[in-house]
């Protein structure tokens, strides 16, 4: 065994600057395609048989005409995708077959020979978690497995096999390749030979293949990175990839900063996620350094920042994932005590289904609910109804109206599931226009306001006549909807939903019956709400009505006006 062959490995050596400029490259050019796209790595020599030489990258490795003093130009390809599950679950042998095969025809048709740097080509396979500045890698070095091993056979000095002349022209090659030029500096009587070919000892039987080992690699922790390449790429990321996450974020900052000018004065943050360097320049309540060592939590970092601005208020954060349908069910009693505890419940998460057992928690305690939601350029902001009648009793007599009106969930005709599974980039955000969430915000905490002005509080009308006069602040609005495209503002009224997922009488029953076991069957099989609320049976039996109408209707159906369709879609 001692006669045989050994080869140098390759390790990959990635600068911080490489990182930062993927991530703009993603931002502005490549955007949600997966198409491979060439890069170049940049090889340097060892002088030493214990270390491996380095294919270094660094943010000139987009730049095809880029020289590096004393590297080796290795060209590649980089495979950049948009979700973390593509990333895990592509087929990387089938990869690394291919790109053997490519170095395989480059050797059959001669193309090796006019350019040796086909022999090293690699590639290189990457996800990055662009609100984290966070990246996952997977470099791939196809190397061609010959029939059997490479033996030594002998070893002579260079004078004796070539003589002085010939040793002394490849003593100077091999110097020339150990201390590359820019092609414009380069000695022209003796030209660098080729870097590298990659080839591994052992045998797998006629013909020639290719190996690698899939173990991916991690890079771009905040807390090593540069600080300016942060300070430069941020502020760019905010409108393509951020959004509101939990309650101290933009909608959260914006809130918790209205409701100091109101005179709040105790005021507890929940969210389970850190700050990162994307938030700052859009949450007010954050600061550059809160971004260092990984992030601070957000909870705990925004009172932090409410107790600066005002030292008088009781300002608490607490670290916390909201329990929501689809999603494995964290730590589940500490939210109902928080809901149980406090008066007025802001929901202000990113996605539609966090929003459901904050909102049976507050029916259920007869809280107030403030719902807030951003769009691109539009937003919604509405205040939940007064529980159901099982909870609390009849709502006191209004004059004009006295039907309860609904929560967040009752337009919707299926229960709140998971909507976040292998999203791009693009959809794991709300791109929003940056002054949104301030305006919608404002409004949460002004509707509010107007609400605990009201002497029916919770049970306000949102209809204005007659019981405006005896509103201080004006009539109670049920729910606000504006955009900024054209810069105007609707209130609309919606009644609540007998089937409702969230507020009904039947769930909360189920809920103060049942307690947490009822919550986490909900929370695993999202169609066992459907089922309790009579949705499923609503839904059959929509279909049937349908299927009758079909039946009766036979080919006279084709004939009608668009007045009877409009009749249909009303009866739906």
């Amino acid at each position: 065994m001692s006669n045989l062959l050994q080869f140098a490995q390759l390790q990959s050596c990635v600068d911080a600057s490489f990182w930062s400029e993927l991530a703009s490259k993603k931002l502005d050019e490549f955007k949600l395609s997966e198409d491979p796209v060439p890069i170049s790595g940049w090889l340097t020599a060892t002088r030493y048989a214990e270390l491996p030489g380095q294919l270094q990258f660094d943010s000139g490795a987009f730049t095809p005409s880029a020289q590096r003093k004393g590297a080796h130009r290795i060209p590649g390809m980089l495979l950049n995708l948009n979700t973390e599950d593509r990333f895990k679950s592509l087929d990387k042998k089938a990869l690394m077959k291919q790109l053997g095969s490519e170095v395989w025809a480059d050797i059959c048709s001669g193309a090796a020979e006019k350019d040796p740097s086909l022999l090293s080509r690699f590639s290189l396979l990457t996800y990055g978690d662009l609100k984290q500045f966070h990246f996952q890698y997977w470099f791939a070095f196809p190397a061609l497995k010959p029939p059997s091993p490479f033996s030594l056979i002998s070893c002579q000095s260079l004078t004796d096999v070539y003589g002085a002349d010939g040793a002394s022209n490849i003593a100077a090659a091999c110097n020339a390749w150990l201390h590359p030029s820019p092609p414009d500096t380069a000695a022209a009587a003796v030209p660098p030979p080729p870097p590298c070919w990659l080839l591994v000892p052992g045998s797998t039987g006629e013909g020639l293949d290719t190996t690698a080992t899939a173990v991916p690699l991690s890079s771009g922790a905040p807390w090593y990175t540069p600080h300016a390449i942060y300070r430069d790429r941020s502020p760019g990321t905010v409108l393509l990839t951020t959004r509101p996450r939990g309650s101290a974020g933009t909608l959260g900052c914006a809130v918790s900063r209205t409701l100091l000018a109101w005179g709040t004065r105790h005021i507890t943050f929940v969210d389970s996620s850190k700050v990162s360097f994307s938030n700052p320049v859009r949450q007010s309540l954050f600061e550059f350094e809160d971004c260092l060592g990984g992030g601070k939590p957000k909870a705990a970092a925004a009172a932090d920042a409410l107790r600066r601005i005002f030292p008088s208020v009781v300002a608490e954060g607490r670290a916390l994932s909201v329990p929501m349908p689809g999603h494995p069910p964290p730590d589940l009693e500490e939210l109902d005590q928080l809901v149980s505890s406090h008066d007025i419940i802001f929901l202000l998460t990113d996605t539609r289904e966090s929003r459901w057992l904050p909102s049976l928690l507050a029916a259920a305690h007869g809280k107030l609910a403030i719902t807030s939601a951003l769009g691109f350029d539009a937003l919604v902001v509405m205040r939940h109804g007064a529980p159901p009648l099982c909870t609390h009793g009849p709502p006191p007599k209004v004059d004009g109206g006295s039907h309860r009106l609904g929560c967040y969930f009752c337009n919707d005709v299926v229960a709140p599931v998971n909507s976040t599974v292998d999203r791009t980039l693009d959809q794991q955000c709300t791109v929003a226009r940056p002054g949104l969430a301030q305006i919608a915000g404002a409004l949460a905490v002004e509707l509010v306001a107007a609400l605990l002005q009201h002497p029916l509080g919770i049970y306000a009308p949102a209809n204005p006549e007659p019981s405006a006069a005896m509103a201080a602040l004006g009539p109670v609005p049920h729910m606000i909807r504006a955009q900024l495209s054209g810069f105007n503002q609707v209130c609309m009224v919606g009644s609540a939903f007998s089937q409702c997922t969230a507020c009904s009488e039947v769930v909360v029953k189920a809920y103060n019956e049942r307690g947490w076991d009822f919550i986490l069957e909900a929370i695993q099989s999202p169609k066992y709400l459907e089922d309790l609320t009579g949705l499923t049976a609503l839904l059959s039996q929509t279909l049937a009505s349908f299927d009758e109408e079909d039946a009766e209707g036979g080919d006279e159906s084709a004939t009608k006006e668009g007045g009877d369709e409009e009749k249909d879609w009303t009866a739906l």
